[in-house]
Protein backbone atom coordinates (compact mmCIF):
# COMPACT_ATOMS: atom_id res chain seq x y z
CA UNK A 1 0.00 0.00 0.00
CA UNK A 2 1.18 3.53 -0.75
CA UNK A 3 2.72 5.62 2.00
CA UNK A 4 0.93 8.91 2.60
CA UNK A 5 0.90 11.64 5.19
CA UNK A 6 -2.09 13.84 5.97
CA UNK A 7 -1.29 17.48 6.68
CA UNK A 8 -3.70 20.28 7.56
CA UNK A 9 -4.67 22.14 4.39
CA UNK A 10 -3.61 25.80 4.25
CA UNK A 11 -7.16 26.85 3.40
CA UNK A 12 -10.23 26.92 5.59
CA UNK A 13 -13.71 25.85 4.60
CA UNK A 14 -16.49 26.56 7.14
CA UNK A 15 -17.75 23.32 8.68
CA UNK A 16 -15.02 21.15 7.12
CA UNK A 17 -11.69 19.82 8.31
CA UNK A 18 -9.45 19.43 5.26
CA UNK A 19 -6.12 17.61 5.00
CA UNK A 20 -3.68 17.58 2.11
CA UNK A 21 -2.52 14.11 1.10
CA UNK A 22 1.27 14.00 0.64
CA UNK A 23 3.48 11.30 -0.77
CA UNK A 24 7.25 11.25 -0.40
CA UNK A 25 7.65 10.53 -4.10
CA UNK A 26 5.19 13.09 -5.50
CA UNK A 27 4.41 15.69 -2.83
CA UNK A 28 0.73 16.72 -2.71
CA UNK A 29 -1.46 14.12 -4.45
CA UNK A 30 -4.93 15.11 -3.22
CA UNK A 31 -7.12 16.06 -0.28
CA UNK A 32 -9.37 14.34 2.23
CA UNK A 33 -11.90 16.00 4.50
CA UNK A 34 -14.59 15.42 7.02
CA UNK A 35 -17.69 17.51 7.57
CA UNK A 36 -21.11 17.38 9.20
CA UNK A 37 -19.43 16.23 12.40
CA UNK A 38 -22.06 15.09 14.90
CA UNK A 39 -20.37 14.34 18.21
CA UNK A 40 -23.66 13.23 19.82
CA UNK A 41 -24.08 10.37 17.33
CA UNK A 42 -20.33 9.93 16.75
CA UNK A 43 -20.62 10.37 12.99
CA UNK A 44 -19.34 12.51 10.13
CA UNK A 45 -19.35 12.64 6.35
CA UNK A 46 -16.02 12.13 4.58
CA UNK A 47 -14.81 13.22 1.17
CA UNK A 48 -11.74 12.60 -0.93
CA UNK A 49 -10.16 14.04 -4.07
CA UNK A 50 -7.05 12.56 -5.62
CA UNK A 51 -5.54 14.79 -8.28
CA UNK A 52 -6.16 13.33 -11.72
CA UNK A 53 -2.56 12.47 -12.59
CA UNK A 54 -2.23 10.36 -9.40
CA UNK A 55 -5.44 8.36 -9.76
CA UNK A 56 -5.18 4.60 -10.10
CA UNK A 57 -1.92 4.52 -8.12
CA UNK A 58 -3.31 3.48 -4.72
CA UNK A 59 -3.23 6.92 -3.14
CA UNK A 60 -7.00 7.05 -2.64
CA UNK A 61 -7.11 3.91 -0.54
CA UNK A 62 -4.06 4.91 1.51
CA UNK A 63 -5.39 8.43 2.12
CA UNK A 64 -8.86 7.24 3.04
CA UNK A 65 -7.47 4.61 5.44
CA UNK A 66 -5.29 7.26 7.11
CA UNK A 67 -8.29 9.57 7.51
CA UNK A 68 -10.50 6.75 8.84
CA UNK A 69 -7.86 5.74 11.36
CA UNK A 70 -7.66 9.37 12.54
CA UNK A 71 -11.43 9.72 12.81
CA UNK A 72 -12.02 6.44 14.63
CA UNK A 73 -8.96 6.55 16.91
CA UNK A 74 -8.25 10.24 17.58
CA UNK A 75 -11.61 11.92 17.04
CA UNK A 76 -13.55 9.00 18.54
CA UNK A 77 -16.20 8.59 15.84
CA UNK A 78 -18.27 5.43 15.59
CA UNK A 79 -19.56 5.86 12.03
CA UNK A 80 -18.54 7.68 8.86
CA UNK A 81 -20.47 8.02 5.64
CA UNK A 82 -20.03 9.40 2.14
CA UNK A 83 -21.89 10.08 -1.07
CA UNK A 84 -20.74 8.75 -4.43
CA UNK A 85 -22.06 8.82 -7.98
CA UNK A 86 -22.98 5.31 -9.12
CA UNK A 87 -20.96 5.74 -12.33
CA UNK A 88 -17.74 6.47 -10.39
CA UNK A 89 -16.50 2.86 -10.48
CA UNK A 90 -12.93 3.57 -9.31
CA UNK A 91 -14.25 5.40 -6.22
CA UNK A 92 -16.74 2.62 -5.47
CA UNK A 93 -13.94 0.05 -5.71
CA UNK A 94 -11.75 2.11 -3.35
CA UNK A 95 -14.55 2.62 -0.82
CA UNK A 96 -15.42 -1.07 -0.81
CA UNK A 97 -11.75 -1.99 -0.29
CA UNK A 98 -11.79 0.27 2.78
CA UNK A 99 -14.90 -1.50 4.11
CA UNK A 100 -17.72 0.88 3.11
CA UNK A 101 -21.12 -0.61 2.31
CA UNK A 102 -24.02 0.94 0.35
CA UNK A 103 -26.81 1.81 2.79
CA UNK A 104 -29.08 3.93 0.61
CA UNK A 105 -29.82 4.96 -2.95
CA UNK A 106 -30.95 8.56 -3.43
CA UNK A 107 -33.14 9.18 -6.48
CA UNK A 108 -34.43 12.30 -8.18
CA UNK A 109 -38.01 12.97 -7.08
CA UNK A 110 -40.68 12.24 -9.67
CA UNK A 111 -38.19 10.84 -12.20
CA UNK A 112 -36.92 8.04 -10.00
CA UNK A 113 -33.48 8.24 -11.60
CA UNK A 114 -30.60 7.22 -9.35
CA UNK A 115 -28.79 10.37 -8.19
CA UNK A 116 -26.13 9.04 -5.80
CA UNK A 117 -25.34 6.28 -3.33
CA UNK A 118 -24.80 6.70 0.39
CA UNK A 119 -22.14 4.43 1.84
CA UNK A 120 -21.11 4.00 5.45
CA UNK A 121 -18.45 2.38 7.58
CA UNK A 122 -18.70 1.63 11.28
CA UNK A 123 -15.71 1.76 13.59
CA UNK A 124 -16.00 -1.91 14.61
CA UNK A 125 -16.06 -3.01 10.95
CA UNK A 126 -13.01 -0.87 10.16
CA UNK A 127 -11.15 -2.32 13.14
CA UNK A 128 -12.04 -5.89 12.12
CA UNK A 129 -10.88 -5.22 8.58
CA UNK A 130 -7.59 -3.75 9.86
CA UNK A 131 -6.97 -6.89 11.87
CA UNK A 132 -7.75 -9.13 8.88
CA UNK A 133 -5.44 -7.15 6.60
CA UNK A 134 -2.69 -7.19 9.23
CA UNK A 135 -3.07 -10.95 9.63
CA UNK A 136 -2.88 -11.48 5.87
CA UNK A 137 0.26 -9.41 5.62
CA UNK A 138 1.97 -11.56 8.24
CA UNK A 139 4.72 -9.37 9.64
CA UNK A 140 2.73 -6.14 9.49
CA UNK A 141 0.46 -6.78 12.46
CA UNK A 142 1.38 -3.33 13.73
CA UNK A 143 -0.92 -0.34 13.51
CA UNK A 144 -2.25 0.23 9.96
CA UNK A 145 -1.91 3.97 10.55
CA UNK A 146 1.85 3.52 10.17
CA UNK A 147 1.50 1.67 6.89
CA UNK A 148 -1.37 3.76 5.51
CA UNK A 149 -0.14 7.14 6.65
CA UNK A 150 -0.04 9.57 9.52
CA UNK A 151 -1.99 12.65 10.46
CA UNK A 152 -0.21 15.74 11.74
CA UNK A 153 -2.58 18.15 13.48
Amino acid sequence: MRQVELRPAPRWIPGEVVFEVHSRAHGPVGEVAYMQLDRASGSAEVGIVIFERFRGMGYGEAALRALLDHLFQSVGLRRVWLRVLPANRPALRCYRKCGFRVVREVRWPLLGILRYLVMELRQEDFQSQKEEVAGEEGQEVSDMAESAGTVHP
